[in-house]
């Protein structure tokens, strides 16, 4: 085992790192931090930023940037990378970000940050990513109530990086780091809510990652094997970037499974990529379900049994897998991982199964199977919440949501009042609804319309709601309003399928 203060440099696979209040753990990402304190010297250069910057949360002091195509620092942009902030904003990023989207190659980023510190030419969008991981930070930063935030705003990093990415002509001229830079802009569109979610960022990093050939499967074309796994890895961050912002705003995926032939990154048992791994496997199969389930072809009784017995071993796998890499003394991170991949596990289950909302033929199963995953969903999300050692990783906990899983309750609540569940379903989604409702004056778009379907729930099944409930003179309450991929589904067709063997949501168990 490495000694902790012995010196790692920047090119190495992982160190081992500690605070002096915490356990030493492995994770590949560190390296990072390594390279920036042995950079600047001592970790006091980590603090935040104390400066006179203008005004407050803005990088307006640092001017206009060179429009040149060179990467080579021109002008004030030496004062943006030598600013103690990204110093502390990098080390976070690879800390608490890393793992979620490991679109970054940490020595290829240090490398690029001496460069462009030295006033010497380096990879074109290197400015650009640089800015990108701070806005990522940044954001996650801003989300933690356990740490002092960022002294400059999200939305300023994100401005900057915004202005780096056309002077390297992208989307026009895309490369990898453009792309890995608007991969990192885009990611937060499925933590944050607007009335008319805008999905231009996501189609055209799409099709910029595919007029690179990212949609080819790296090995064919001769790349170095640090060049392949590089690439692969990006583009299935691209691809659960797509499926992710479909989940969260209920609308289809961009990338047909058809238009690639990516090879997934299964089986490493890294740390860094295990969550990725998850993703890929229940991505790939909620595109299955997307285009067989929620297209223009009518599922039949066979393509149902099979997505359902799908859905099981991809669940029977995460499941397994979460118990094998189950350590005596996890850390903060691995729980959260372990969190994430059982949300996977429900979500994929009600996904599937919801359709019973629907169409009185779907499996009878289907019902239980869809109201269990999603009170599982909701309990678990919520108490990730609530979970103080997951501080640093709130931001990235709202990437997932629970409003599909509220909204499959609340519509069951109105279309079977009075049922033998109807207790235990309002136990678990009037305070949730309640929690979420408390901005009466500012709720999001999603929580605006769920208070309805509570409203409309608790009249017909005669409770009385904890939550506020907003106008109801601004939407009707409909799931459609909420699921705009529900309407556009036809299934009468389909014949009567009985009780089939599920997975129950129930059995995931550690």
């Amino acid at each position: 085992m490495r000694e902790q203060q012995e010196t790692i440099w920047p090119d190495q696979s992982g160190v081992l790192t500690a605070d002096d209040d915490a356990k030493p753990r492995y994770y590949e990402s560190s390296s990072w931090i390594a390279a920036l304190r042995n950079l600047e010297g001592s970790p006091a250069s980590l603090s935040p930023l104390i400066s006179d910057m203008g005004s407050p949360g803005s990088l307006s002091s640092l001017g206009n940037y060179s429009q040149n195509s060179s990467e080579a620092p021109i002008g004030e942009i030496y004062d943006f990378v030598n600013l103690p902030e990204v110093n502390r904003l990098i080390c976070w990023y690879s800390e608490f970000v890393q793992f979620w989207h490991p679109v970054a190659h940490g020595p290829s980023v240090i490398a690029a940050l001496q460069c462009l510190r030295a006033r010497k030419p380096c990879p074109t969008g290197s400015s650009a990513l640089l800015a990108a991981i701070c806005y990522s930070a940044s954001s996650s930063l801003q989300a933690s109530a356990e740490v002092e935030s960022s002294s400059i705003e999200p939305s300023a990093w994100k401005e900057l990086a915004q202005q780096f990415l056309s002077t390297a002509r992208y989307p026009q001229r895309p490369c990898l780091n453009t792309i890995r830079a608007a991969f990192l802009l885009a990611a937060p569109s499925m933590a944050e809510w607007h009335v008319d979610p805008d999905p231009a960022p996501i189609s055209v990093l799409v099709r910029a990652a595919q007029s690179v050939g990212l949609h080819r499967d790296p090995a064919s074309f001769g790349f170095s094997p640090q060049e392949v796994d590089s690439r692969r890895a990006l583009w299935w961050c691209i691809h659960n970037l797509d499926v992710g912002y479909s989940f969260a705003h209920a609308l289809p995926p961009l990338i047909h499974s058809s238009s690639y032939d990516v090879k997934p990154i299964l089986g490493e048992r890294k740390l860094e990529t295990r969550l990725l791994e998850t993703q890929i496997r229940s991505n790939v199969l909620f595109n299955r379900i997307a285009e067989e389930v929620y297209s223009v072809r009518k599922p039949t009784q066979e393509s149902f049994r099979r997505l359902n017995q799908d859905v099981k071993d991809v669940c029977d796998y995460i499941m397994e897998e979460v118990r094998r890499t189950q350590t005596t003394i996890p850390t903060n991170m691995e729980r959260f991982i372990v969190l994430c991949q059982r949300l996977t596990c429900y979500r994929l289950s009600f996904i599937l199964h919801q359709p019973y909302l629907r169409s009185a033929q779907w499996p009878r199963e289907s019902r239980k199977l869809a109201l269990n995953a999603s009170e599982s969903y909701t309990k678990e999300f919520v108490d990730g919440l609530d979970d103080p050692t997951f501080g640093p990783y709130q931001w990235l906990l709202n990437h997932y949501n629970v409003y599909h899983a509220g909204a499959i309750i609340l519509q069951d609540l109105i279309q079977y009042p009075h049922s033998a569940e109807s207790v235990e379903l309002f136990r678990v989604i009037d305070p949730t609804m309640a929690r979420f409702s408390q901005n009466v004056f500012r709720p999001c778009p999603p929580c605006k319309k769920l208070c309805l379907l509570l409203e409309k729930a608790c009249e017909l099944n005669q409770y009385t709601t904890m939550a506020r409930i907003v106008d109801r003179r601004i939407f009707d309450a409909m799931i459609d309003d909420w699921d705009p991929i529900f309407p556009y589904c036809q299934w009468e067709d389909i014949s009567p399928i009985g009780a089939l063997d599920c997975v129950r949501p129930s059995d995931i168990t550690l």
